[in-house]
C-alpha cells in the first residue's frame, strides 16, 4: 500500500474530493442526470481504505455503509422511474425506519422501558426529520449540496470530539466528496439533477452522527444544534447573486456547527474530569 493512502488526511479529505470533483465534472459532460453519483463514488474508496472490505466483526460502521450503497441503488431506482411525491417519501420513511432500527438494535436490546421508547423515538425522529427536511425542500442544488456537505463536517468535529475517530474521518469524507461535487455544480453554467443522491449523503451522516452518540460519548444536545441546519434554507433570503445567498447560508449554518461542538466539547471535558476524579486515565 502506497504510505500517502494511509495517511488520514488524505483518506477523510484529499482522496474523496478530488475524485467526486473530477468524478462530477465527467459525468456532467456525459451522463449529466448521474451526476450525483460522484459523491458515493468519491467517498467510497476512501471509506474501504479507512473500515476496511471485511465484514466481520459487523459493526454499526460496517452496517451504515452498507446502508449507503444500498440508499444509492434506492436512489437510482427512484429516479430512473420518476417516483415522486407521497409515494416517494413514503418509500423514503420506511427506508429510514427500517436503517435506523437495524443500527440502534444491538441497543435496543438491552434495552427497555422508557430508556428504550426514548432512544427509538428520539432516533427516529431524529433522521425522518434530516432526510425527508432535505428532500422535500424544492432548492436550487448548490444550496442542497452545501446542506449537506455544513452536515456532514459537522458530524465529523463533534463525533470525533465525541470519542470516535472512525466515525468523524467517515463523515469528514462524505463532506469532502460533497463539496466537491458543489464546485463543480456552483462554478457549472448547465443546470444539475444531483437530488437523488441528497438521501444516501444525509441517511449516511445522520446515521453516522447517530452512532456517535448511542456507541461513543457524544451528548445527544449536540445533535439538537445540528437538526438546525436544514432550517437554514428555508429562511426567506432573496439575492440576485447565488453565491451572495451560500455565503449567508453558510455562515448562519456554521453557528449551528458551532454550537454543536461547544456542546460536545463541555461534555467531553466535564467527563473526562469526572473520570479523573474517579481515578481513571
Amino acid at each position: 500500500m502506497i504510505t500517502w493512502l494511509d495517511n488520514p488526511l488524505v483518506q477523510s479529505a484529499l482522496l474523496p474530493f478530488i475524485m467526486a470533483l473530477v468524478l462530477a465534472r465527467v459525468l456532467a459532460a456525459f451522463l449529466p442526470r448521474w451526476q450525483g453519483l460522484a459523491i458515493p463514488l468519491g467517498f467510497y474508496p476512501a471509506a474501504v481504505l479507512m473500515a476496511g472490505l471485511q465484514l466481520v466483526p459487523f459493526t454499526s460502521t460496517r452496517k451504515i455503509l452498507l446502508l449507503g450503497v444500498i440508499a444509492v441503488i434506492l436512489s437510482g431506482i427512484f429516479s430512473w422511474r420518476n417516483m415522486l411525491g407521497l409515494s416517494h417519501r413514503f418509500l423514503l420513511a420506511v427506508s429510514i425506519v427500517v436503517a435506523t432500527l437495524w443500527v440502534l438494535w444491538p441497543l435496543l436490546m438491552r434495552t427497555d422501558g422508557l430508556a428504550l421508547l426514548s432512544v427509538l423515538g428520539s432516533g427516529l425522529i431524529y433522521m425522518l426529520w434530516l432526510t425527508l427536511l432535505i428532500d422535500a425542500q424544492r432548492l436550487d442544488m448548490p444550496v442542497k449540496l452545501l446542506n449537506a456537505c455544513v452536515f456532514s463536517a459537522g458530524v465529523a468535529v463533534v463525533a470525533t470530539i465525541g470519542g470516535s475517530a472512525l466515525l468523524g474521518q467517515l463523515s469528514g469524507a462524505l463532506a469532502a466528496a460533497t463539496g466537491g461535487v458543489l464546485l463543480v455544480v456552483f462554478f457549472s453554467r448547465k443546470p444539475s439533477d444531483a437530488q437523488m443522491f441528497m438521501f444516501p449523503v444525509m441517511l449516511m451522516a445522520g446515521l453516522l452522527s447517530l452512532a456517535a452518540v448511542v456507541y461513543a460519548s457524544l451528548p445527544w444536545r449536540s445533535l439538537l444544534c445540528l437538526m438546525a441546519i436544514p432550517l437554514v434554507s428555508l429562511l426567506p433570503l432573496s439575492f440576485n447573486k447565488l453565491w451572495l445567498k451560500l455565503l449567508i447560508q453558510l455562515l448562519l449554518m456554521l453557528m449551528a456547527v458551532a454550537g454543536a461542538v461547544y456542546i460536545a466539547w463541555d461534555f467531553s471535558s466535564n467527563l473526562a474530569l469526572d473520570n479523573a476524579d474517579n481515578g481513571y486515565y
